[in-house]
């Protein structure tokens, strides 16, 4: 690859007098991909943690399977969710790392005040 650089490098191919230079875009290059990968992270991180303190009991979830599913116990490390239908509800533990995302939240867990519906009449 150095001779490749120096290959599009001014004057005579023979000279090594812009060594340096490959070296110092070989350099950057590095420094851009360490970038790349590294930020991308911290916005997943930071999303995650924000998505972490907005859970309580009460609040609509889905699991990295797919299971959507209302808290009913926090304890630790470990989430309890009540699924299914009236009668037929069936309790799960998931570890809080199984939490995908959050499907909705009631406004007393998040600390928004709840909002006024208005209803339009046909006349």
């Amino acid at each position: 690859m150095l001779n490749l650089l120096n290959f599009f490098a001014e004057g005579d191919t023979t000279t090594t007098d812009n060594g340096w230079i490959t070296w110092v875009i070989l350099g950057v290059m590095v420094v851009l991909m360490i970038v790349m990968m590294i930020v991308p992270q911290r916005k997943q991180k930071k999303a995650q943690e924000e998505m972490q303190a907005k859970l309580g009991v009460g609040v609509t979830i889905m699991t990295i399977g797919g299971i959507i599913g209302e808290i009913v116990k926090m304890e630790g490390e470990h989430v309890w969710l009540s699924t299914g239908i009236d009668e037929q509800t069936c309790i799960l533990k998931f570890t809080n790392k199984a939490i995908h995302s959050i499907v909705n939240a009631p406004a007393n867990v998040t600390g928004d005040a709840p909002v006024e519906e208005t209803v339009d009449e046909i006349k």
